[in-house]
C-alpha cells in the first residue's frame, strides 16, 4: 500500500473514532479487518478471527460493550458470532450503516 493510501486510511480511522457511535465504529473495523485478516467464504461472507477483547481494545471500548454491539449487528442479520471468530454475512448491510 502506498504511503498516501495508508495516510488516508489513518485519517478515516481517526475521523470515525472521534464522532461515530460504537456500532458504526465496530462495523467499520470489521469491514476493514475482513479485507486484511479475514478469510473469504464467498463474495458476501467473510470470517474475522479476533477475540472480542482485542476488538474492544482497537475501538477504545469495553469487551462487554463490544459484545452488546455485536449482538445488535447479529440481530440485524449482519454478523454471526461464535467463540473466537466473527462471520460477516451481510457486508452490504454493514456498508449501508456507514452512509
Amino acid at each position: 500500500m502506498l504511503v498516501a493510501g495508508k495516510l488516508r486510511l489513518a485519517f478515516h480511522v481517526m475521523e470515525g473514532a472521534a464522532a461515530a457511535p460504537l456500532v458504526v465504529r465496530l462495523e467499520r473495523r470489521l469491514l476493514m479487518l475482513s479485507g486484511g485478516l479475514g478469510n473469504e467464504l464467498d463474495h458476501r461472507r467473510r470470517v474475522v478471527v479476533l477475540a472480542q477483547d482485542q476488538l474492544a481494545s482497537m475501538l477504545g471500548a469495553s469487551r462487554q460493550t463490544v459484545n452488546a454491539a455485536l449482538k445488535e449487528l447479529k440481530a440485524r442479520g449482519l454478523v454471526k458470532v461464535a467463540y473466537g471468530p466473527v462471520e460477516i454475512v451481510g457486508a452490504d448491510g454493514l456498508r449501508a450503516l456507514e452512509a
